[in-house]
């Protein structure tokens, strides 16, 4: 499995986790707020995951060794970061 595939599977997962919670709430109030953490830690792991991902630089227009990251906008050299991450946001980039 890799990080598409596991971003695939908790969102799908997640949707039938909300659809679940609807049809038993139906105005539990603890049910409600027992579930809150569960889809919160979902939409983390999504996005951690999502985050590895790698994306490509965005180039400045005179072809430079830097560019910008396309998560974040930070400035980024490779010449200058450790491994192939944004500093800023831990955005995977690609080399």
């Amino acid at each position: 499995m890799n990080y598409q595939d596991a971003i695939n599977h908790l969102s799908t997962k997640k949707a039938d986790i909300e659809l679940s919670i609807g049809l038993i709430k139906q105005g539990n109030e603890f049910i409600s707020r027992q579930s809150t953490p569960l889809l919160e830690a979902i939409d983390l792991a999504i996005s951690v995951l999502d985050k590895q991902i790698q994306k490509a630089v965005v180039t400045t227009p005179d072809k430079h060794r830097y560019g910008y990251c396309p998560v974040c906008g930070k400035i980024y050299w490779d010449k200058c970061h450790v491994g192939n991450y944004c500093d800023a946001c831990g955005q995977a980039l690609q080399p």
